[in-house]
């Protein structure tokens, strides 16, 4: 799966191009490091299946020395993030590596476009009925100011000829 833009749960769309999330549930947009990315992506690119500490050190850090507690706090902020509290979504398995527990859908699977929350949605539609409702009221003034049209005459040349003249 390509992992430039996937939804985990329902929930959160995840942009790995601009290293952003938005929660749907919140409205609300984060912007993220480019580890901690990768970091979700690796484990969305096996979701369900446990990824390794060793390969996701190599993966992500370039083998880096301490490298071993960012990967430690990299996984804590994915899992303030992604609201794992009880480590569910997250599972760390000891000396090994981590599973993610989650639903992943490609962005366009999932019907859902790039940052668009149900609440930015909403703000939309207000936006476009209080455009229309300023066109209608600017219409309406601009009409009551034009021009009052001339009569039309009713009466053909033939009408006119015919008349009888005045004595």
């Amino acid at each position: 799966m390509s992992t430039a833009a996937f939804v985990i749960n329902d929930r959160f769309t995840v942009h790995a191009d601009t290293n952003s999330v938005v929660d749907g549930e919140a409205g609300t947009t984060l912007r993220m490091e480019p580890r901690h990315m990768k970091l979700l992506c690796a484990l969305a690119e096996r979701e369900g299946q446990v990824v390794e500490r060793s390969a996701l050190i190599e993966r992500i850090w370039n083998n880096y020395g301490g490298a071993d507690d960012a990967l430690n706090q990299a996984i804590s902020f994915l899992r303030k993030m992604l609201g794992d509290e009880a480590r569910q979504l997250i599972e760390t398995i000891p000396k090994t590596g981590y599973i993610l527990h989650a639903r992943i859908t490609a962005l366009q699977a999932a019907g859902m476009r790039p940052g668009r929350s149900p609440k930015t949605w909403f703000a939309y539609a207000a936006a476009g009925l209080a455009l229309v409702a300023v066109l209608a009221a600017w219409y309406a003034r601009s009409s009551e100011h034009e021009a009052p049209r001339a009569p039309v005459d009713t009466t053909g040349p033939h009408e006119a000829a015919a008349a009888p003249e005045a004595p």
